[in-house]
């Protein structure tokens, strides 16, 4: 079904392609730091901050997933409100 799995590989790109300003690539960054993989380290700041780069741009997925970060604390002090801010712009 296509290629092998290659989480290094799809670091590098989706890097390129934030680094060019494409939000969607800053949010799946976003999803790779908060999950960490073999590619990455887990890391809720850094997550957190391609997370709000993306949803600075409009992007959903980056709103929602600061919208996670808040209502589970991952990162972040706790804030309900700002969750659903983001949930809400999402």
């Amino acid at each position: 079904r296509g290629v092998d799995m290659d989480h290094a590989r799809a670091f590098r790109y989706l890097q390129m392609a934030a680094d060019a300003g494409n939000s969607n690539a800053m949010a799946y960054l976003g999803k790779m730091y908060s999950e960490g993989s073999t590619a990455v380290k887990q890391d809720n700041k850094t997550a957190f901050n391609w997370f709000k780069k993306a949803a600075d741009n409009g992007n959903a997925i980056g709103q929602s997933g600061l919208g996670l970060m808040y209502m589970f604390g991952k990162g972040v002090e706790k804030n309900y409100e700002k969750a659903f801010q983001y949930f809400k712009m999402a």
